[in-house]
Order: structure tokens, then sequence, then C-alpha cells
């Protein structure tokens, strides 16, 4: 499956929503914003779910060029492709316990993958 991962930047974060869930990022930011985000990861994974991901980008020896910090909470998958599975292409909220679909999120207004 093709996916991009993307990750609130701190410098951007002035309601302070990094590592919050779904709810409270809601009441304390209003919307979840795009354009506090950066893209951290952008390719081909071996998984067909997005547990499969977030597990992925959990191990102790991430993929090289992943920019990120372990996945978690407030972090954003766009699935781009899907080779197998029920999973629709789009983006995906991780929050406390499973994901939220958001159909508004516009990655035109995150930051771009940056190279080490």
């Amino acid at each position: 499956m093709r996916v991009r991962i993307y990750q609130i930047d701190e410098k951007r974060d002035s309601n302070r929503v990094k590592f919050l869930w779904y709810e409270f990022t809601q009441v304390r930011a209003g919307r979840i914003d795009p354009s506090i985000y950066n893209v951290v990861f952008s390719g081909d994974v071996e998984c067909d779910t997005l547990n499969g991901v977030f597990d992925l980008f959990n191990m102790p020896e991430l993929p090289e060029d992943y920019r990120g910090h372990s996945l978690s909470v407030s972090d954003v998958i766009e699935v781009c492709e899907r080779t197998e599975g029920p999973l629709e292409p789009g983006f995906y909220f991780c929050d406390t316990v499973g994901w939220r679909r958001l159909v508004d999120f516009d990655s035109t207004k995150t930051a771009p993958l940056q190279a080490n």
C-alpha cells in the first residue's frame, strides 16, 4: 500500500494539539488543521491496515527514509493507493483508540517531505 504520514510541527502548533486526541483537538483548535503538519514519510509499505502501518512505524528500527517520531496520537496517515483489503484511500487521524477518517484534510496545506 502506498502511504504518506503527516506529523504536527511544534513550531506551527499554536493551539498545542500535538499528541492530543481527536475530540480534544476539536475543542482546542476547532478542527484538524493541515497547515501545522509536515510530511514525514511517503512511500510503499508492506501493510494492508492502518494498524499495520502504525506497528511498522513503532519498531525499534524505523524505515531509513522516515523523518518523524514513532507514530502516535494526532498523526495522520494518507492511504494513497491500496493493493488489497477494504481500506479506502483517504486521510486517517490516529486517535487514542483507533482511527478517524478526515474528509476535509487538505494535504496541499502541509509542509513537504524534507530530505536529511
